[in-house]
């Protein structure tokens, strides 16, 4: 029976030290930011829009660069202007802003579309949206 409950205490600790982990990489991205999320899918919703999905990410120095490629850029829908990519690379080296990627997916009419907002997060709370088409078929 002590074996049983030793192998059930391991596998509970496992099992808490796994949620730990999870809640504190979800705990890495603000709430404001899952509420922003959230409110711009609400807006396409109410703009008849089907199948809303949005994923939320921190963006990292590589994902940025290779996201702001020039020919990468090129590639989407409505790519981003050059004055938008350097105030993106100055959020991501001041030390009192965090770079976060909103990807938002969603049908329409037969269609189907994808917007990218990279939100510039401050440590005073004070955050600001640049957005793009990705792609819209």
């Amino acid at each position: 029976m002590k074996p049983t409950l030793s192998i059930l205490a391991i596998l509970l600790a496992w099992s808490l030290i796994g949620a730990g982990n999870l809640c504190a990489a979800e705990q890495e991205i603000p709430k404001k930011i899952h509420d922003t999320a959230k409110e711009l899918r609400r807006k396409h919703w109410v703009r008849s829009y089907e199948n809303v999905v949005t994923t939320l990410s921190k963006v990292s120095l590589d994902e940025l660069k290779e996201y702001t490629k020039a020919v990468n850029n090129q590639d989407y829908e409505e790519p981003l202007a050059e004055d938008q990519i350097k105030e993106l690379f100055v959020c991501y080296h001041t030390k009192s802003c965090t770079l976060y990627l909103i990807s938002l997916s969603a049908d329409y009419m037969g269609g189907t579309g994808g917007k990218n907002y990279f939100v510039k997060y401050y440590d005073s709370g004070k955050m600001w949206l640049i957005s793009h088409l990705v792609y819209s078929e």
